[in-house]
């Protein structure tokens, strides 16, 4: 279900300081963090690229999850940081270990793969006060060299056995 509202709505909803969010943006880019209304609006009229998201900031800026999905498995996970930015992405300057998911989120991963049919992809969850996962995105064009300076396997040939096996399912 898409809900759709209006900016000025958006705005009465949430509490400052804010994450805006082009739809279009990936890698950090067209991210921005926004502290009042004058800033908001002069950001919007600035970014002039259609539908955004509002968000406001989570409690440990700068962190999250990013677990790495191939089909119905989880093949990795990642913690990403900076101690400068808001945004973790590890192309922006983030850095990234190894991240060992506890059996909850294994569960919540699971339960939101129920709802996809993925090939690969990145979910990527905040991490709120408590540490609780606080899902973020889905990342359909996810980048794995995180994954790789983690992890001892090759992802390129687990997607193409993936593939494969997909291709060879739809002929039988």
């Amino acid at each position: 279900v898409k809900t759709a509202i209006s900016f000025t709505e958006g705005q009465s909803l949430l509490n400052y300081p804010l994450i805006l969010k082009t739809n279009s943006g990936h890698g950090g880019r067209d991210v921005f963090k926004v502290d009042c209304k004058t800033e908001l609006t002069k950001q919007m009229g600035e970014l002039n690229k259609g539908d955004v998201i509002l968000q406001e900031m989570c409690d440990n800026p700068g962190v999250d999850v990013r677990v790495f999905v191939l089909g119905k498995e989880i093949i990795g996970a990642v913690k990403r940081y900076s101690s400068n930015s808001f945004k973790s992405n590890f192309s922006l300057g983030g850095k990234a270990e190894r991240y060992t998911l506890s059996e909850k989120q294994v569960n919540l991963v699971n339960k939101i793969g129920e709802l996809f049919d993925f090939d690969f992809v990145g979910i990527d969850f905040l991490i709120d006060q408590d540490g609780e996962f606080l899902f973020n995105e889905i990342e359909d064009a996810v980048g794995t060299r995180t994954l790789y300076q983690q992890y001892d396997f090759d992802v390129v040939h687990m997607y193409l056995k993936y593939i494969n096996k997909q291709m060879v399912d739809l002929h039988t």
